[in-house]
């Protein structure tokens, strides 16, 4: 069991670099990621590194204020 069993991450802009690997250091510790990003490709990428490992969410979006 990881420390994060249970629990759901919500993580923006998690394609590539700091939030890729935020994504998969929370996936490790057992926890379901929602990962969202703009670039619809690098995010298919980390679902395809991630999809064999644990639960994950798939969406594009653009989150600008």
């Amino acid at each position: 069991m990881g420390r994060l069993d249970g629990k759901v991450i919500v993580l923006t802009a998690a394609a590539q670099g700091i939030g890729r690997a935020t994504a998969i250091a929370f996936a490790r510790e057992g926890a379901q990621v929602i990962a969202t990003d703009i670039n619809e490709s690098k995010l298919q990428e980390l679902e395809k590194y991630l999809i064999t490992k644990l639960y994950v969410k798939f969406n594009s979006c653009c989150v600008n204020f």
